[in-house]
C-alpha cells in the first residue's frame, strides 16, 4: 500500500468521523425541535377538550338563572322540574354524559333526569367530597366516579363551586363526561401521534390514562418537572420524555415515545459512508493493480541482457 493511499483512506476515516458527529447533532437537535412542537401540539388538543368543559362549568355557575334558582328553593317536585329541563339543555347542547347540580342548602342532587338523591356530607363516604370541596379554597375540581358496572357507566366530573354575590357557598355545578370518550380520545392521538399521553395530579398520580386499569393507580413522579414551562428530556437518539404542569388544573401533562429518531439523518450518514468505503476500496485496488504491476517487471526474464557483460544484445 502506497503512502498516498494510505493518506487517503487516513483522510476518509477522519471526514467519516467527523460526519457522524455532525449529523448525529444536528439530527438530534431537529429530532428535539420537531418534538417539543409535538408535545405542544398534543397539549393544546387536549386542554382545549378540557378547558370547553371548564368554560361550560364556570358559565354555569356565574348563571343568573341558576343563583336565583338556588337562593329560593321550594317544593321538591317543581324544582326537579326546572331542573330537568335546565340541566338537559346543557348536556344536550355541550354533548356531555350529565349535568348536575348540587344544593348547599337542600342538599339535593339534581340531575338532567331525576332528582339523584338527597346527599349526606356527614353520614354517607359517597357525599364527604362535598364538604372537603365546600371548605377547600378551590374554584374548581375534577372527579372520576368509577362505575361497579365498569369502563361503559364510568364518568369525569367537573366540579365547579357556585358562590353568592356575597361569597356564600350555594353549590356545584358538575358537567360530566363518559370516561370512556376521554380516553378514547387519548387513544386516538397516541396511535396518530406514536406517543404515550398522560395526566397526573401534583403527586404524579395518573389521572387520565388511555388504559382505564392504569387511572388512579400508577405514579410517574419519577417523569414529572419543574412548575415552569416544557420539561423536555431525551432517551438515547430517539425516544423523549416531556412534562408540562397546567397550573389552572394543578395537574402535570405527560408525554412519552420511544420514536424513531433521526432516521433520515442517519441514512444520509451511511450513505455517504457507503461512498468513502468506496472510495477507500478504490484507492486500495489501484494500489494494489500498481504494486503488482511493478513486481510483474522486476520478476520478467532477462531475454536480451548478455550473460557476460550485463549489456543489452543488439540484434541486427
Amino acid at each position: 500500500m502506497t503512502v498516498l493511499s494510505s493518506l487517503v483512506i487516513f483522510v476518509n476515516l477522519v471526514l467519516l468521523c467527523a460526519l457522524f458527529l455532525f449529523i448525529t447533532k444536528a439530527g438530534e437537535k431537529k429530532v428535539s425541535d420537531s418534538n417539543k412542537i409535538l408535545c405542544d401540539a398534543i397539549y393544546t388538543k387536549v386542554l382545549e377538550k378540557i378547558n370547553t368543559s371548564l368554560l361550560v362549568s364556570k358559565m354555569m355557575s356565574k348563571d343568573t338563572f341558576l343563583l336565583d334558582f338556588l337562593r329560593n328553593e321550594g317544593e321538591l317536585k317543581e324544582d326537579e322540574e326546572t331542573m330537568k329541563t335546565y340541566l338537559s339543555r346543557i348536556k344536550d347542547e355541550f354533548g356531555y354524559s350529565q349535568a348536575t347540580l348540587i344544593s348547599a342548602k337542600t342538599h339535593r342532587y339534581y340531575r338532567n333526569d331525576e332528582l339523584h338523591k338527597i346527599i349526606n356530607p356527614l353520614g354517607d363516604s359517597h357525599d364527604v367530597w362535598f364538604n372537603k370541596f365546600e371548605q377547600s379554597s378551590v374554584e374548581y375540581a375534577f372527579n372520576i366516579y368509577r362505575s361497579p358496572d365498569g369502563l361503559e357507566f364510568t364518568s369525569l366530573y367537573i366540579n365547579f363551586r357556585i358562590n353568592d354575590d356575597d361569597g356564600t357557598f350555594l353549590g356545584v355545578s358538575s358537567p360530566a363526561f363518559a370516561l370512556k370518550d376521554i380516553i378514547d380520545f387519548i387513544a386516538e392521538l397516541e396511535k396518530t401521534y406514536n406517543v404515550k399521553i398522560n395526566t397526573t395530579d401534583d403527586l404524579g398520580t395518573v389521572l387520565l390514562d388511555s388504559n382505564y386499569s392504569d387511572i388512579g393507580i400508577t405514579s410517574l413522579a419519577y417523569l414529572l418537572g419543574k412548575k415552569e414551562g416544557l420539561c423536555y428530556k431525551q432517551k438515547g437518539i430517539s425516544g423523549f420524555v416531556a412534562s408540562q404542569y397546567i397550573p389552572n388544573l394543578d395537574w402535570y401533562f405527560v408525554v412519552r415515545s420511544d420514536g424513531d429518531g433521526i432516521k433520515d439523518s442517519s441514512q444520509l450518514f451511511y450513505l455517504v459512508a457507503l461512498i468513502l468505503f468506496a472510495l477507500d476500496l478504490l484507492v486500495l485496488f489501484s494500489a494494489r493493480t500498481a504494486l503488482h504491476g511493478k513486481k510483474k517487471i522486476l520478476l520478467e526474464p532477462k531475454e536480451n541482457i548478455d550473460s557476460l557483460t550485463g549489456l543489452a544484445e543488439s540484434f541486427s
